[in-house]
């Protein structure tokens, strides 16, 4: 009986408990016949922790994906970056070849991908974002390719916070995307303060988390009329990506 060799993947991130990836990956590796394929989910309480992977264990791996909080901070770990990577300034793909770290960003284009496929091009007048972390960085990448304007609220912004926003609301916000973490399971209650009552039918409501479904913050949405698309089609097309960047850098998958 020939011994099989498992190649591993991974997520690395803070709370992983709600991860899509693995499922997700390791079923789409099996459809085409690769049960020597397996996905991890990989936490870091710290960065020194995150540290010691990258230093001691990183090479074991063959190719690696990046959630909340360390998108950006593993730019620093790098050898090299691709072009969305450098544009975006976040990182939530990683192909290990050759002893070196490629780093990529597949969350701008499947967010694109997304919006896309969702938004009415007759409502890209203007778009709010909320926040300003790695996420929010794909999403700014991305309405720029899509040549919507944008403004961004930040809880310590001194031009647009959640404590101005009512008074600073603009009619030309028709798509609204909330990029934080807040209201992901397990703190399912808990949401992000907008003047919801300013949404009506003409507004897309874009929250980039997909547990639960809905979150607060688009049930509120929906109660004012709001369009309203949760973070799972883009979370689909970033694992499709990734793996398809893998295959890009490292060949075609070897199955057995």
């Amino acid at each position: 009986m020939t011994n099989r060799k498992f190649i591993k993947h991974g997520l690395i991130g803070g709370s992983l408990s709600h991860s899509f990836s693995k499922n997700y990956l390791e079923s789409q590796w099996k459809k085409e016949g690769g049960h020597s394929y397996f996905y991890e989910l990989l936490e870091f309480e710290n960065e020194k922790e995150l540290g010691n992977f990258f230093s001691n264990d990183v090479y074991s791996y063959r190719g690696l994906n990046v959630t909340i909080p360390y998108k950006v901070l593993v730019k620093r770990y790098m050898h090299a970056m691709t072009h969305e990577a450098k544009e975006i300034d976040a990182i939530n793909c990683i192909a290990i070849k050759n002893n070196q770290l490629i780093g990529h960003n597949t969350d701008g284009p499947a967010f694109l991908l997304s919006l896309k496929d969702w938004l009415p091009s007759t409502s890209r007048a203007s778009a709010l974002i909320l926040g300003d972390g790695g996420a929010s960085k794909a999403v700014q990448w991305a309405l720029r390719k899509l040549k919507i304007n944008y403004s961004i609220v930040t809880r310590n912004s001194n031009i647009l916070n959640y404590s101005n926003l009512r008074s600073q609301w603009d009619d030309k916000f028709q798509l609204i995307i909330q990029t934080t973490p807040v209201g992901m399971y397990p703190k399912i209650n808990d949401s992000l303060n907008i003047p919801f009552d300013k949404l009506n039918s003409n507004c897309f409501v874009y929250d980039l988390i997909y547990n639960p479904d809905p979150t607060v913050f688009l049930q509120n949405s929906l109660h004012y009329g709001a369009n309203c698309m949760n973070g799972l089609k883009m979370l689909q097309l970033q694992a499709d990506l990734s793996n398809q960047f893998w295959k890009d850098q490292l060949g075609q998958l070897d199955f057995e």
